[in-house]
């Protein structure tokens, strides 16, 4: 299983395209359910999550060996690197 955030953006869809394609599971972290629908429809699975959301991202990646954060402010907190 591969977990992806900002899979709804150009990179991120591409490289669950490319998963998909490969056979591999994918889960698509989105905020916004109704953006998450076409992963779904595209073999998916979904886990709903904003960035800020500690309890809801940990939840999210449970059981995901693989995980790709790709989007504006991934890894930020306050503007600057952990």
């Amino acid at each position: 299983m591969y977990a992806i955030t900002g899979i709804t953006g150009k990179v991120g869809s591409e490289l669950a395209r490319t998963l998909l394609a490969a056979g591999k599971p994918v889960r698509a972290i989105v905020r916004d359910a109704g953006r998450g629908r076409a992963w779904v429809a595209q073999g998916c699975e979904l886990a709903l999550a904003n960035m800020n959301d500690r309890a809801a991202l940990t939840s999210a990646f449970t059981g995901v060996p693989r995980q790709c954060g790709v989007g504006r402010g991934v890894g930020m907190r306050d503007g600057a690197h952990p």
